[in-house]
């Protein structure tokens, strides 16, 4: 690297020099770089999300056309084949999906396969996530024929809502919180167990690890499920799927710590800065949430209170007009001469804070009071 000039004198860089600035070029580039790799990984999770989106409004769209899901695609067909995202047909008798190359569970009720872009009207890239792994889809084998509103579906979710890592679990002791009222007040011990809920479908995104997935030019699947990975179940064709907060990524796949899966379930996913929406325990219908600490109103422009209803009434009742409980935590206040009527029995506070509620035939409070001036306490 060194030569001379014209007038014989030496010019360039020796090797030490040349390694000196490469060393200290890349010290100063590779903040840069790891910026840059950043920023791309942040665009790619929300062209993700978007997917996300567009294939559930995709869902929506094809069950009010078509009044059913949609039947998977053959999970095993490369993005060449010319079936690729077609769902496979269906029994003109019973509408059932064609199961000679789709899996059926082993109860019979789920139907396993690809997601089925060319029947959705979705691109083909979009039957894979951005690693580019193939997308599973499972169905409810019933609501793939007809879809019925009322009809629960069979696929179960198990969901990890306390963050200990092991879904599904059920009966207090997970997360205790003490509760006071409105005065400070002891009032109960809250406890959170996780939910499990009955869904139509799910679509799994395997995350960066693929496991029982396919990619775009093979047929076969590179990482098989295991059993000990905490994310086994989204992939091992049975009826249960295991809904849990993703974690840092393991050195082995398999670990019983890893989780990379994101799961799709509900057609409700629009949100916004203000609003959040998720699945509830009801058949993954949605749950619509503030994801500040403001105050919701209906008819009125300024509310006061967490809920304040202004020029209509609150109607609380189960389904199909049965009955429905609604719980406070502090003082219930009714305004005068207004009436507070009660159709059923009169619950009071736990005896013992964590304890079962007290049922009772009078008003009964533990630090708070009832109101009701002027007004009349009926028990039909």
């Amino acid at each position: 690297m060194i030569g001379q000039d014209e007038k014989g004198y030496s010019c360039g860089f020796t090797l030490v020099e040349a390694a000196i600035i490469i060393t200290v070029l890349s010290m100063v580039m590779a903040p840069f770089f790891g910026y840059l790799a950043a920023q791309h990984n942040k665009r790619e999770l929300v062209q993700e999300e978007a997917n996300h989106k567009q294939i559930t409004a995709a869902l929506a769209v094809f069950l009010a056309r078509d009044g059913r899901y949609p039947c998977p695609a053959v999970f095993n067909d490369r993005l060449e084949d010319a079936n690729f995202g077609v769902e496979v047909g269906r029994d003109i008798i019973t509408n059932e999906c064609d199961t000679t190359n789709i899996v059926l569970d082993a109860g019979g009720e789920v139907y396993f396969g690809a997601l089925p872009t060319r029947a959705l009207g979705l691109p083909a890239k979009m039957a894979f996530n951005r690693y580019g792994w193939k997308y599973i889809y499972a169905v409810d084998r019933s609501q793939a024929a007809a879809y019925d509103p009322t009809v629960t579906g069979d696929i179960n979710i198990l969901i990890d809502v306390n963050d200990d890592g092991v879904p599904g679990e059920t009966g207090p002791g997970f997360n205790n919180d003490v509760d006071v009222d409105l005065d400070g007040n002891l009032l109960t011990v809250e406890f959170i167990a996780d939910p499990d809920i009955d869904v139509d479908f799910v679509i799994v995104n395997p995350g960066k690890d693929g496991k029982g997935s396919v990619t775009a030019d093979s047929g076969a699947i590179v990482n098989l499920c295991g059993i000990t990975a905490a994310d086994f179940e989204n992939c091992n064709e049975d009826d249960e799927f295991r809904d849990l907060k993703r974690s840092s990524p393991q050195a082995n796949i398999n670990s019983a710590n890893q989780y990379d899966d994101i799961l799709i379930y509900s057609l409700a996913r629009e949100e916004s800065t203000f609003w959040e929406v998720s699945p509830t325990l009801n058949n993954g219908k949605a749950n619509i949430g503030s994801r500040g600490d403001g105050n919701v109103g209906i008819g009125v422009a300024a509310p006061s209170a967490k809920l304040h209803i202004n020029g209509g009434n609150l109607n609380v009742r189960g389904a199909a007009g049965t009955a429905a409980d609604m719980l406070t935590v502090g003082n219930n206040v009714a305004s005068p001469n207004a009436d507070v009527v009660i159709d059923g029995e009169l619950t009071g506070p736990p005896t013992v804070p964590g304890g079962p509620p007290t049922s009772v035939e009078s008003v009964q409070t533990t630090g708070g009071e009832f109101y009701y001036p002027s007004g009349t306490v009926a028990t039909p």
